[in-house]
């Protein structure tokens, strides 16, 4: 499960502590997804408005949260409807920009 309060946003097992994903360190950022699959993996995308880029933070089931990474090159606005698939650690995200409908995949190194 996961959730949003506001200090920032988790991730949390109904048998287990909670996790902090982020402290809402990005001012502004309207559109946010948390998806966690069946393995414990989870994936955090959300837009900087500032920089008009997507970034992703990807937690690693029994290793933690990775840095935060471009999803997509700045395009000088907030991306919107933010959707996330995920399954087996692999994700597919689908983002709107300028009325325009985007998808990319993730999927560990």
């Amino acid at each position: 499960m996961h959730w949003e309060q506001p200090d920032g946003y988790y991730l949390g097992r109904a048998a287990g502590s909670e996790t902090v994903v982020d402290t809402a360190s990005v001012p502004g950022s309207t559109y946010r997804m948390l998806q966690a699959d069946q393995c414990g993996n989870a994936l955090f995308v959300y837009n900087d408005p500032t920089a008009g880029e997507l970034y992703l933070r990807h937690y690693i089931a029994g290793s933690g949260w990775a840095s935060p990474q471009a999803v997509d090159a700045a395009r000088g606005a907030p991306a919107n409807h933010i959707a996330v698939g995920m399954a087996n650690g692999r994700a597919v995200i689908v983002f709107v920009y300028a009325s325009r409908y985007y998808a990319a995949l993730f999927g560990p190194q």
